[in-house]
């Protein structure tokens, strides 16, 4: 897919018809869209997603699509429309398109909405020439772009940041599957789970009657609605959780807009994330210590049974008794022989054989005194081996002790930042905001933890439920065919359970190894980027003494670099999947366009994205301020960059001089798009 042109009709600020046109030269692939801040250019953005889906990103949802102007402009009585047009190439093919809203006037200004949006999806027949109309326009757009991925293509500058925080693991794991097809799977397995092998059960239970086994599967059945149960609630709980982030997270960027708390803000960011790092430290500690005890914790009270053991030992070697000195075997030998080794006849009936039997009944027997040496030995590692635990577990517990006070000190510190934001008028109200979410947060995770170990122990339970109910069916007369439909149905949804984990593992490796790739080819420093295990987008760096590290205080542009790196491997997987037409996956070559994605950067990061930008995509469109063209941008786009527009914002508001960009305004706010690009 090719962006050709974008058509706006009494669309938000853009009264009337606008027009943008798309560069879809593969040479020069960027089309540059200038504007100033309030200009609209999160609205043409979201302009492409309400086109294409019905859908935009607004707070008031679809509510205000309307343009202002336009509604002041007509009758009582009259019917406005509010459409995108949006003309693109896909397969060599010209498609158009098309959503429109209509809008009625009434007395006194009032504005309703005529039934829903309505989509419509044509092109131009490559043989014939002819105009040609889907039928069934929302699922052929949903095959040329998916819906389910399209967040990746088009994005804001706000977007890219975010998709490198932990709290968005969830959509890196859900992209990899729409592109890779991996959804179809996961239905599959669920039907086989809740449909098929349910009915099978049924009827096999229906065929056990009252006997052992139809008891047995009424449990496992029970066990299964539990687990299942359980299993909601944890989603729920992680959606509320990740909700609850974004929350707390928009409330601080809020935050960091107020200039006097911005500072506070940006500490609290490092407390929280290092509070999250001691908690997983603190975690690991426990589970050391646990280890430590569960292995060698019986010589904790081993001191006094060894001593008691060793001191009779020692009774034993001074009086001669253990070890013997001389071996029964060895004296069993001279009296066979009948002479001693000086030459003495100790033959049968001499006094000196009489002594030699008498001092053979005090002589050990080997396998006594072998047991006698080993545990000897044994006794003599007993200490440094309790000495070794209790430094191990003095050493952990004394990591634990640091962690914790580490902990209560910076949470001492949160709570006294919490007032010193509170303190300042315009935060007040978000700080009480935050608190609240915060401690609903930390009782969503203690929630989560519980329900985690419920259904691990369920698990366990219905594992060895399922035993009994398949030793049972053994054993008694029920019907062979229900029987090798229900084995067969739960035997397939293991394999797919299995090849599900193996792909999604196999998918994520493989793109993690590519982001890291474009990731350091664009960094400066000596990091490198994975998708880690829980499907999180991290940056992790060697530290001497401690090894491989995650870098929990990432810049804006670090975290930017990262998400792009992913969007970049997204882009090219698709355009893979394409060309192999690679059975389930989703393929295609699609744009992207991206608002804003160098306002919060440096000179140095937006240097090295910029320089990137022309790789990420066939075809590449961006929103841009004047602050964030001059200079790096410019000079790292110059080459590639094809068609620029540029949008001409009226305000009846404007302060100050009239620009090329920022225009006064008699009547309404506004927007116009031209062509070209108006160096002040």
């Amino acid at each position: 897919m090719k962006l050709k042109t974008l058509t706006l009709t009494n669309y938000r600020q853009f009264n009337s018809v606008n027009a943008l046109q798309f560069s879809i030269d593969p040479q020069k692939n960027i089309t540059v869209i200038h504007g100033e801040n309030g200009a609209g250019k999160t609205s043409i953005l979201n302009a492409f997603k309400w086109c294409f889906y019905g859908e935009v990103d607004f707070d008031s949802g679809t509510e205000n699509l309307l343009n202002e102007q336009s509604i002041a402009e007509a009758s009582p009585g009259d019917e406005v429309p509010c459409e995108v047009s949006v003309k693109f190439i896909h397969e060599n093919t010209l498609y158009t398109a098309k959503r429109k809203q209509l809008h009625k006037k009434y007395e006194d200004d009032n504005i309703e909405k005529l039934g829903s949006s309505f989509f419509t999806l044509e092109w131009i027949d490559k043989d014939s020439g002819e105009k040609k109309a889907s039928n069934n326009p929302e699922t052929h757009i949903n095959q040329i772009l998916p819906k389910s991925l399209h967040s990746y293509f088009f994005f804001n500058g706000e977007r890219i940041e975010k998709l490198a925080s932990s709290s968005s693991s969830g959509d890196i794991k859900h992209a990899i599957k729409s592109i890779m097809g991996l959804q179809i799977i996961e239905r599959g397995k669920k039907h086989l789970d809740e449909y098929v092998i349910n009915s099978f059960r049924k009827e096999m239970k229906s065929h056990a009657s009252e006997s052992e086994l139809a008891k047995a599967m009424e449990i496992e059945e029970s066990l299964i609605a539990k687990l299942s149960s359980k299993n909601v609630e944890l989603e729920n709980l992680e959606k509320t959780h990740l909700q609850l982030q974004k929350s707390i997270k928009e409330i601080g960027n809020r935050l960091e807009e107020i200039k006097e708390s911005a500072l506070l803000q940006k500490r609290r960011d490092e407390i929280e994330e290092r509070i999250t790092t001691i908690r997983k430290e603190l975690e690991d500690n426990k589970a050391s210590l646990s280890l430590e005890i569960s292995k060698k914790g019986f010589l904790g009270f081993f001191d006094k049974t060894a001593q008691s053991v060793k001191d009779v030992l020692d009774e034993k070697r001074e009086k001669g008794e253990l070890p013997y000195r001389i071996r029964e075997q060895f004296i069993d030998d001279l009296l066979e022989d009948g002479y001693c080794i000086c030459g003495t006849d100790i033959s049968e009936g001499t006094e000196a054989s009489s002594m030699l039997r008498r001092y053979k009944s005090k002589a050990s027997s080997k396998s006594m005194e072998d047991a006698f040496i080993e545990l000897s030995g044994s006794l003599q590692h007993i200490e440094p081996q309790r000495k070794s635990l209790f430094d191990a577990i003095k050493t952990l517990q004394v990591k634990r002790k640091n962690l914790d006070a580490e902990r209560h000190k910076l949470i001492g510190e949160l709570d006294t930042i919490s007032n010193d934001v509170g303190v300042i008028e315009q935060a007040a109200h978000l700080e009480e905001r935050r608190k609240g979410l915060d401690l609903q947060k930390y009782k969503t995770i203690e929630s989560i933890g519980e329900v985690k170990s419920e259904i691990k122990k369920l698990d366990e339970e219905l594992k060895g439920a399922e035993k009994s109910r398949k030793k049972l069916a053994d054993s008694e007369q029920v019907k062979s065919v229900v029987k090798k439909r229900f084995d067969i149905a739960e035997e397939s949804s293991i394999v797919l359970g299995k090849l599900l984990e193996s792909l999604s593992d196999s998918i994520k490796t493989k793109l993690s190894e590519r982001v890291n790739e474009v990731f350091q080819s664009i960094i400066r420093k000596n990091y490198w980027a994975e998708i880690d295990d829980n499907y999180a987008l991290q940056i992790f760096k060697d530290i001497s003494g401690r090894g491989k590290q995650v870098v929990t205080e990432k810049s804006t542009g670090e975290s930017q670099i990262t998400s792009l790196a992913f969007i970049s491997c997204i882009v090219s997987l698709a355009k893979e999947n394409e060309e192999k037409s690679n059975g389930l996956a989703q393929g295609g070559i699609f744009p992207i366009v991206m608002d804003s994605p160098f306002g919060s950067l440096d000179d140095d990061y937006r240097t090295l994205i910029a320089k990137y930008v022309p790789e990420l995509a066939e075809q590449i469109i961006v929103f841009v301020s004047s602050s964030q063209w001059k200079g790096s941008v410019e000079n790292e786009f110059s080459g590639a960059v094809n068609l620029h527009n540029s949008l001409i914002y009226y305000s009846p508001k404007l302060e100050g001089e009239e620009t090329e960009f920022l225009k006064r305004s008699e009547t309404f706010e506004r927007t116009e798009i031209s062509e070209g690009y108006y160096d002040r």
